[in-house]
């Protein structure tokens, strides 16, 4: 890497190319997918025509009809045992000692299929003052370590990452604030980043995100904004993928647009269950393990989700959007009790006393939620006896708050965040 940043600061792009070529070989043949892959990122940004380059995009996580990971061959290559993979031709530093030289030959002699593969282990890490690489070993690695393009095929794959713009950031920089402008999604290389999220005054810190983890679809698939401050815990790496060419991409891959948004449910569904006063008082355990449980429901604005004097049919934590409680007086007026956000959740009174529900709710925007049913929250409830008591403290509360709203004793509505129970 210091070669080729050397070779650069001469102009010397062909020898720079060269070595980033034989590092990104190296990377993957011990496994690291995602410094082969910056490696060759780095390689498109000084000639963005390399053809090498894009034929190692292609062969860098092949996968055999069964899915499973397989070492890229050429086509006119024949392997009569494929328990074993050809000796290779090593290309060494003019600094590498000799007795280096035969340490590294003599391990290559004895590297296997499932050695490249890593499907049980790798071989021994090699310095890099000791070698540079291969150059005509090409193998295929996991894409476990890349959830965005681990279900694609590797025509998508190809076509998304060499489209990408790497950035770093020093340790403890921020890659962006919560609630800036946001319309692309990034992908971890190197490093570690801090999630943290607003809660009043309060952040709190939602996860701690490794290599091969992305982020940034919040915003590119909802409102164009960042839902979440992410900050450097070391110094990162990270390839950015922006609307166009994510875009311009998916009209052809579709599948790229599906991996992310089943991604970002499942993302919407854990960071919630950290905002939910309900779910919030459950376990880590207890708390991944009921969100399994839960069935996602998704309403169209205007739609009446709970209606006054009829039976709860379950209970509705909210993912997304936001809701009315309205409560109907006796003279037929209708009153707005209190609006539901994200984390708030409705409908366990019912299910707690086995009286009707007290009040309607009403989505005001489109709206996604999880709903638990009766029998399950019965489950959930023995399991958890916390989570009664703080159903029944909080049913009480805003069971007297209603009552003296529609008499006309209390003005206003609940305070924002405040859960509802109905």
């Amino acid at each position: 890497m210091k070669l080729a940043h050397t070779f650069q600061l001469l102009g010397r792009t062909g020898d720079a190319t060269d070595e980033l070529t034989i590092v990104a070989k190296l990377a993957a043949r011990a496994g690291r997918g995602l410094e082969a892959l910056a490696t060759l990122q780095a390689i498109l940004a000084l000639d963005p025509g390399h053809t090498e380059t894009q034929q190692l995009l292609s062969s860098l996580f092949a996968r055999d009809g069964g899915g499973r990971v397989v070492r890229a061959v050429d086509e006119d290559e024949e392997l009569t045992d494929p328990s074993r993979v050809a000796p290779v031709e090593p290309v060494f530093l003019l600094t590498t000692p000799s007795d280096a030289k035969d340490a590294v030959i003599e391990e290559l002699d004895i590297v296997t299929a499932s050695d490249v593969v890593g499907e049980e282990e790798v071989p021994r890490e090699i310095s890099e003052h000791d070698i540079v690489g291969s150059i005509d070993d090409e193998v295929a690695v996991s894409r476990a370590q890349l959830p965005l393009f681990g279900a694609l095929s590797p025509a998508a794959f190809e076509s998304l990452v060499t489209k990408l713009k790497s950035t770093r950031f020093p340790k403890n920089g921020i890659v962006f604030e919560e609630g800036a402008p946001g319309d692309s999604v990034l992908l971890l290389v190197s490093g570690r980043v801090r999630v943290e999220k607003l809660d009043g005054n309060e952040r709190v810190h939602i996860a701690s995100l490794v290599p091969g983890a992305f982020f940034g679809e919040f915003g590119y698939l909802t409102d164009r904004r960042r839902h979440a401050r992410v900050v450097a815990e070391t110094t990162v790496e990270v390839l950015e993928a922006t609307r166009p060419v994510i875009e311009e991409v998916s009209a052809r891959h579709p599948e790229i647009r599906e991996t992310m948004l089943e991604l970002y449910g499942r993302r919407l569904v854990e960071t919630m269950s950290l905002f939910s006063p309900a779910l919030r008082v459950l376990s880590t355990d207890a708390r991944a393990r009921w969100l399994a449980r839960f069935a996602r429901r998704s309403f169209a604005r205007g739609t009446r989700i709970l209606e006054e004097g009829t039976r709860g049919d379950g209970l509705y934590v909210i993912l997304r959007g936001d809701a009315d409680v309205e409560k109907r007086k006796k003279n037929g007026e209708l009153v707005r009790v209190a609006t539901l956000r994200g984390g708030d959740f409705f409908g366990e009174a019912s299910l707690l006393t086995g009286l009707p529900v007290m009040a309607s709710v009403r989505a005001t925007s489109d709206l996604e939620a999880l709903r638990l049913p009766p029998r399950e929250l019965a489950d959930l409830l023995a399991e958890a006896p916390q989570l009664r008591a703080v159903l029944q403290e909080a049913a009480v509360e805003r069971k007297l708050f209603t009552e003296s709203l529609v008499a006309g004793r209390a003005q206003g509505t609940q305070k924002k965040g405040d859960p509802v129970l109905l």
